[in-house]
């Protein structure tokens, strides 16, 4: 096995990004990438870093039949690992009741059913505020306006759609569909961006 792939098993082994690992390291993402793709090969100060990173000799990185073992996960990068997993599965739970909240509403033409996905919604928010406290992050804030500013594209569209088509019934004259449609996702682009821009002006300041 070449240096090349040994690195990109012992960086996939410990959860690192390439991003990750060129910030541990203190040297550009297209440096790890040409490492990575066998173009270039980092010298010996870098040789020596990501010797202590990994807990594997130098001996064994340059050397072609040797396998990098590495050292144990640590329990810092588990959580980070884990945190990740988490991350993924909330935002996957969003995405999968607002597909469940379209087809409601765009192919069943069932409003009830729709409305009833908000409780998926509900749901996956609950389950985030209560592993975030459960799991006591210092970045508790950082964490809430991140997941906050992307969540609210996915949970957002369906209660602002039904809201507008409730206001357009009040409309005592007859207009077209369209209109509904345009309105609401004007409203759901106006929230979605107030929310995405006060979650990151917040978070530049903290």
């Amino acid at each position: 096995m070449q240096f090349s792939q040994k690195l990109l098993e012992l960086r996939k082994k410990r959860g690192f990004s390439q991003e990750d690992l060129a910030e541990k390291l203190n040297v550009s993402r297209q440096a790890i990438s040409r490492w990575e793709m066998g173009s270039a090969m980092p010298d010996s100060p870098n040789l020596l870093k990501i010797s202590d990173l990994f807990g594997v000799s130098i001996d064994s990185l340059l050397r072609e039949d040797n396998q990098p073992e590495g050292k144990p996960i640590s329990g810092k990068d588990q959580k980070k690992r884990n945190r990740q997993v988490a991350w993924a599965v909330l935002v996957g739970l969003h995405a999968m009741a607002l597909l469940v909240g379209l087809t409601a509403l765009f192919a069943l033409q069932n409003t009830l059913a729709a409305w009833g996905t908000m409780a998926l919604h509900v749901a996956d928010i609950i389950g985030f505020e209560a592993g975030l406290r459960f799991q006591g992050a210092k970045n508790a804030k950082d964490i809430r306006k991140q997941y906050y500013r992307i969540c609210i594209w996915l949970f957002a569209f369906v209660p602002v759609y039904l809201l507008v088509k409730e206001v357009w019934n009040l409309y005592p004259r007859p207009h077209l569909a369209i209109l509904e449609a345009a309105s609401a996702l004007l409203v759901y682009g106006l929230l979605c961006g107030m929310i995405w821009n006060k979650c990151r002006r917040t978070q530049k300041k903290s």
